[in-house]
């Protein structure tokens, strides 16, 4: 992302026409992020510091809940199958937890053979964010209306 960001400004400066950037930032937002594979915790975490959030990485989602009593977070990323629970129950119990909250699902794959994806979409859901993460992605769930 400032690789982007400062190659475009070198560009800009030799007079080559380039797309408008910024590097956004998000102040005091609070995320939380469920998720059990380690790099994924780590890539989110490292995106999100460098737009100035707070982000706080677990991989079991009860551990994420106990979280959820004692602080307040504007975003909760939660992967569709996370370890100890269904997805969709997981969902709703940050959903309760958080009732602020943008509550996202995070996926490395298509299929959902729980239907966690729309079960959820009735129930609030933001965005569904595809492994990988990408900092698009991520920005525009950060952006979403909370959901009512």
């Amino acid at each position: 992302m400032d690789n982007e960001w400062l190659c475009l400004r070198v560009l800009a400066a030799y007079g080559l026409p380039t797309a408008r950037a910024d590097i956004a930032k998000f102040g005091s937002q609070r995320v939380l992020v469920v998720e059990q594979e380690e790099r994924f915790r780590r890539q989110v975490h490292l995106l999100l510091g460098r737009m100035g959030v707070e982000v706080e990485t677990v991989a079991d989602p009860l551990e994420g809940l106990a979280l959820c009593t004692g602080t307040t977070y504007d975003l909760i990323v939660l992967e569709i199958k996370p370890m100890n629970m269904r997805g969709f129950e997981a969902f709703c119990k940050f959903r309760l937890a958080e009732p602020n909250a943008r509550v996202c699902l995070s996926t490395g794959f298509c299929y959902d053979p729980n239907h966690t994806v729309v079960l959820a979409k009735s129930n609030g859901l933001v965005e569904t964010l595809f492994k990988p993460f990408r900092i698009d992605q991520i920005t525009k769930a950060m952006t979403a209306p909370t959901p009512p």
